[in-house]
């Protein structure tokens, strides 16, 4: 099989989509081993433990950094090939959450990205997520009293489902919107996407073949 090199930026969102893909992967490996350990407490708090679960959340934080960074490259991406220079200026200072709820409103009258679904939420979670690992701060006490609140990425009972939704994030932010949207822009997104789940096939292929 030959490999064809992407160009300029359409080699980079291949990148970081096939590290995002590797990310969650890497999670998930990590938590199926947590999973088979008793929990942590001050009790059970063997040096092994406590070092999976540091690599748990270690794992997490890439995942979730590198789905906002795809997220955010693959609306910047659709907005690149749909606004005017003047529009663009404007918007790649909004967050992504708004590059996808309000960015293809300037170009779609129909578009829409229901509140209540799971797409929506999802792309919240991500931005609640980015943020509070992007802008971290820790709780800080004196004397029993707290002088500043903390910010940590909070994870929910059902993180790893949620995870694993990420690796498809992008993609199914893409085919929302090309329901909106059958302009060429689309099209070429879907490309670029295509070709990372064709390169990580093969990946995945030639890694089986050698085990």
């Amino acid at each position: 099989m030959k490999i064809t090199e992407l160009k300029s930026s359409s080699a980079y969102q291949a990148y970081l989509h096939l590290a995002l893909q590797d990310a969650v992967a890497d999670y998930l490996k990590v938590r199926e081993q947590v999973t088979k350990q008793p929990p942590l407490t001050e009790k059970t708090a063997t040096p092994e433990l406590t070092l999976l679960h540091y690599l748990l959340e270690q794992k997490r934080a890439t995942a979730l950094l590198l789905a906002a960074s795809c997220v955010e490259a693959v609306a910047n991406l659709y907005l690149g090939l749909r606004a005017s220079p003047g529009q663009f200026a404007i918007l790649e200072r909004a967050t992504f959450l708004e590059k996808w709820t309000v960015g293809p409103t300037l170009f779609l009258e129909d578009y829409d990205l229901p509140k209540g679904g799971e797409l929506y939420q999802d792309l919240k979670r991500v931005h609640v997520a980015r943020n509070a690992l992007v802008h971290l701060k820790e709780e800080v006490s004196e004397g029993g009293a707290v002088l500043h609140q903390g910010s940590l990425p909070k994870s929910a009972g059902d993180e790893h489902v949620f995870l694993s939704r990420c690796r498809s994030l992008p993609e199914r932010l893409v085919s929302h919107l090309a329901t909106f949207d059958k302009t060429d822009a689309v099209t070429q997104i879907h490309m670029i996407l295509a070709f990372t789940t064709a390169f990580q096939d093969m990946k995945s292929s030639l890694t089986s073949g050698l085990t």
